[in-house]
Formats: C-alpha cells, structure tokens, sequence
C-alpha cells in the first residue's frame, strides 16, 4: 500500500534488488498520482475497488477511472493491472 510507507521508490528498489517482483496496493481513497512516479519500478498494480478489511462491501465505482488511467501502455505488456473486488472476483484489466 502506498500508504505503508513512507519511502516506496525506496521499498521497490529494494525489492527488485532481492530479485523479487515488485508490487503496488492503491486504496479506494488513494489517487492514481500517488505512484505517477515510480510506475517505471512497478511489476504489479492493485486498484482496491472496496475497503480493505471489511467483508462483504459493495463495489466503488471510484475505482474505474483509476484502472482506466493506469491501463499498462504497450510498451510494458508484461506488467498486470488488477482490481480486487472482495472474495467475489478479481480480475486483470
């Protein structure tokens, strides 16, 4: 979660230089410019499209437009975007 940490570039580079993928987690409430800066580091992209921790919640649709504007351009096929949507589905956009 971007808001785990206050250094993530940091947190991905060590990650990367574990030879681990590295990954993100967006809240429902956090803005996809949270991590505009270090999209080129990120392996994996989660968009929360419910609260994380609760059972049971209906979908945000505040999540769309963050999957839409974080959609992997061509050039970076290998990276999955994904929306967790509960223990209902989850899915690659």
């Amino acid at each position: 979660h971007v808001e785990a940490s206050p250094h993530l570039h940091r947190t991905l580079q060590h990650l990367r230089s574990i030879g681990a993928r590295a990954g993100v987690v967006l809240n429902p409430h956090t803005s996809e410019e949270a991590i505009r800066y270090v999209l080129g580091d990120l392996d994996l992209i989660l968009v929360m499209s419910v609260n994380p921790g609760f059972g049971g919640q209906s979908f945000i649709p505040a999540a769309l437009p963050k999957l839409r504007a974080l959609r992997v351009p061509p050039a970076r096929p290998a990276s999955p975007c994904a929306s967790a949507r509960g223990s209902r589905a989850r899915r690659r956009c």
